[in-house]
């Protein structure tokens, strides 16, 4: 009798045993969007096909190394989607742990290729025929180049832009270097005496001027660890080659040029550069240089639109 309890218990030990299988480790996977890019734009990464075969899907939880850099750039969480920027363009290696409930970890890694400058292209202006450069960032092609069509007016001349029926440009000469000097138009004639948010004004077919909104996207695309001074100026590779055009100032009796960084927007006047740095002779710690807006409610708007010709740039948005 009791070696029948005996066999009996130990039938049940190995049952109980039995039930209780070692825990298996959960399927690291997931997927790069996109996995060949420009820097500085958002990259995602998305682990929803990882799972366990012992847990839900919903239980395990994810971390992430975006540089390959032994340092965590996330804390373990449930989410399982996540972004990143890439402050420069190279080859990183990402890797990715997923844990489940029992404290089993597995790794997995991908590459991302951040090496691709941003898509160029070339606008025809119909009007007379020349060709800008042109960049695309994000979603909007921005011309690389200020505006610079309209009948020639002398910087110095004392002919005002006037509504007319034509296009007017102030400029240094009359056979100017489009590549190196920029048209300058005062607010009314950019905006073509046509006012509201991204009006054509006298930007060539199918181009608007942009919004105060659109400059700030802008310099927002090239992120938190870069200046934008430098990089969408001519001394970056974001190809927006913003520059020191100067503007046409109106006052005290003369007409005069003077330096500045400053472009006209649908709403207002847009400065993305500093307007006292010389091009040539950046800083080295650029930190304080950002770009402001100036708004309606500005007495330096109203000062801007009544007393300065300055640059022009147009943009239009992708059609893809």
């Amino acid at each position: 009798m009791r070696r029948q309890l005996q066999i009996l218990l130990l039938i049940g030990m190995l049952a109980i045993c039995g039930s209780c299988s070692k825990n298996e480790q959960p399927f690291a996977i997931f997927q790069i969007s996109p996995e060949r890019g420009h820097y500085s734009q958002k990259y995602t990464f998305d682990a929803t096909d990882s799972h366990d075969p012992d847990h839900r899907a919903h239980e395990l939880q994810f971390r992430w190394d975006f540089e390959a850099d032994k340092i965590w750039d996330t804390e373990w969480a449930l989410q399982k989607i996540t972004f990143h920027y890439y402050p420069e363009r190279g080859i990183y290696t990402v890797i990715m742990q997923c844990k489940d409930p029992a404290g089993d970890i597995t790794e997995t890694k991908r590459e991302v290729d951040v090496s691709i400058l941003n898509l160029k292209g070339i606008l025809t202006d119909p009007r007379d025929g020349y060709n800008y450069k042109t960049v695309l960032i994000d979603s909007i092609w921005w011309m690389s180049q200020d505006l610079h069509h309209g009948k020639w007016l002398s910087m110095w001349a004392r002919e005002e832009q006037i509504d007319n029926g034509i296009i007017e440009r102030y400029g240094r000469t009359d056979f100017e270097d489009i590549d190196r000097y920029s048209g300058y138009y005062n607010y009314d004639e950019a905006m073509d005496y046509s006012y509201g948010e991204k009006t054509p004004g006298i930007c060539p077919y199918g181009w608007y001027i942009p919004s105060n909104d659109e400059w700030i996207s802008l310099v927002d695309h090239v992120g938190d660890k870069k200046d934008p001074a430098i990089f969408l100026s001519v001394l970056g590779d974001e190809g927006v080659n913003l520059g020191f055009p100067g503007r046409r100032y109106i006052g005290w009796g003369q007409n005069a040029q003077q330096p500045g960084g400053l472009y006209w927007s649908s709403s207002g006047v847009y400065i993305p550069l500093p307007p006292t740095i010389n091009l040539f002779f950046f800083p080295k710690d650029t930190s304080y240089l950002r770009p402001i807006t100036l708004s309606p409610q500005d007495s330096m708007y109203h000062e801007y639109h009544e007393k300065y010709a300055i640059a022009l740039r147009c943009v239009k948005k992708n059609s893809q």
